[in-house]
C-alpha cells in the first residue's frame, strides 16, 4: 500500500509541474509560442502593442538585459541573457535593430545557448559598409541606443 500512495505523490507532482509550466506560458503550448514567435514581423514604432500577439502573458513574462552586440560586415549579432520562463523557452521573441541611417531590421535567426539567446541581424548593403557608432535596439519592455566602438563591439563588462 505505501508503494502505490508513493507512486501517486510522484504522479500528482508531475502533473503539478506540467500545469505551472503551461501556465507560465500563458496558457499557450511551447511549441505554439514558438510557431507565434517565428511569424510575427514587428514595426519600430508598434512594437511593444505588435509583440502582443504572441501572447499577452508570454510577453509580459519575458525578462532579458543585452550582454553583447558584435557587428561584423553585413552581419549583426545581439547577445541577451534571459530570466525564467523565457531563459527555458526554445522560442525566440522578435527584437528590433535600428542604424543611424534609420533602416530598421528584426531578427532574422537566432541561437539559443542556455540562457543566452544570440540573435542575428542582416544589413542591408549602404548600413553594412557604412561606420556604425550605435545602434538602436527594441526588445520587450525597453528601447535603448548602444553605442559601438572602434572595433564594432558593445560590451558593457
Amino acid at each position: 500500500m505505501g508503494r502505490l500512495a508513493l507512486v501517486c505523490v510522484v504522479v500528482s507532482l508531475a502533473a503539478v509541474v506540467a500545469v505551472l509550466a503551461y501556465v507560465n506560458t500563458g496558457g499557450i503550448a511551447p511549441a505554439e509560442l514558438e510557431r507565434r514567435c517565428a511569424a510575427i514581423r514587428p514595426a519600430w514604432q508598434s512594437y511593444q502593442e505588435d509583440i502582443k500577439a504572441i501572447g499577452a502573458g508570454p510577453v509580459a513574462a519575458w525578462r532579458g538585459e543585452p550582454v553583447r552586440l558584435e557587428w561584423q560586415g553585413a552581419v549583426i549579432r545581439l547577445t541577451f541573457r534571459l530570466s525564467d520562463p523565457w531563459s527555458g523557452y526554445s522560442a525566440m521573441l522578435p527584437i528590433l535593430l535600428r542604424d543611424p541611417l534609420g533602416r530598421e531590421y528584426c531578427s532574422v535567426s537566432g541561437q539559443r545557448e542556455g540562457g543566452l539567446r544570440t540573435y542575428t541581424f542582416e544589413l542591408e548593403t549602404a548600413s553594412a559598409g557604412s561606420s556604425l557608432p550605435w545602434v538602436e535596439i527594441q526588445y520587450p519592455h525597453t528601447a535603448r541606443r548602444l553605442p559601438l566602438d572602434s572595433h564594432g563591439v558593445w560590451d558593457p563588462a
